[in-house]
């Protein structure tokens, strides 16, 4: 993630503070009002969406995995009710899909070829070396894993505005990806308010790019659009 040096002066951010923080004469005692409207907030609903939006599109090889916790790094070698098949590829889903789709009467299932790499919801890479393994990666390890809103991305790059209370200073954390988005809301703590700068340009799962202007507007969005990539 690539962080600009911390901006001083002549810097506006998107938070709620008292009087004395806009002076030039503070105090260590000043209080900090954060406003939930602007404010992006570890573990309200717009950061937890955010972080859908962002993560690793883990959902998107379910039909090997059956889960979101991870997804595999292609390619893989792999039987389809006991058909070998090496899928290169998302396109090569459909290949599994086609032996699925021979018999209906048959019970569907994915056998692995190990070892192989997966990549969790957060970017992080790990191996599995056998059955075992990946079935306690398919129940995410006794952790919860959200559905991935991969269906929408942003315009990066874009820039969040943060303000560390302790040390009374403003910066400015630039997003050239989703990775770094996502690496960003996970890290968010209560000491240092954040702010989306505005606007931010996101693209919805029908091709259409539309421009937002406030935590409202973005969230709204997201939701609206959040059935769309679960579907």
């Amino acid at each position: 993630m690539k962080i600009m040096k911390p901006v001083r002066t002549n810097v506006i951010i998107f938070f709620a503070v008292v009087a004395t923080l806009l002076f030039a004469c503070q105090s260590e005692e000043s209080d900090i009002v954060q406003d939930d409207t602007e404010n992006l907030l570890p573990g309200s609903e717009l950061a937890t969406q955010l972080i859908r939006v962002t993560q690793y599109p883990t959902s998107a090889d379910n039909i090997i995995d059956g889960s979101s916790c991870f997804s595999v790094n292609l390619p893989v070698v792999l039987k389809a009710n006991g058909q070998q098949l090496i899928i290169y590829n998302a396109d090569d889903f459909s290949l599994i899909e086609a032996v699925f789709n021979e018999f209906d009467d048959d019970v569907d299932g994915v056998e692995m070829e190990f070892p192989v790499i997966a990549t969790r919801p957060d970017y992080s890479e790990f191996v599995i070396d056998n059955q075992e393994q990946w079935e306690a990666a398919a129940n995410c390890n006794g952790t919860d894993a959200m559905h991935d809103l991969s269906c929408m991305r942003f315009n990066y790059p874009l820039s969040v505005n943060t303000y560390d209370v302790e040390n009374q200073i403003a910066d400015v954390a630039v997003m050239n990806n989703k990775a770094d988005f996502n690496e960003f809301l996970h890290a968010m703590s209560p000491g240092i308010l954040a702010g989306v700068a505005y606007p931010v340009r996101l693209l919805n799962p029908n091709g259409f790019q539309t421009s937002l202007n406030s935590n409202e507007l973005l969230l709204m969005e997201i939701n609206t659009n959040a059935l769309l990539c679960e579907e």
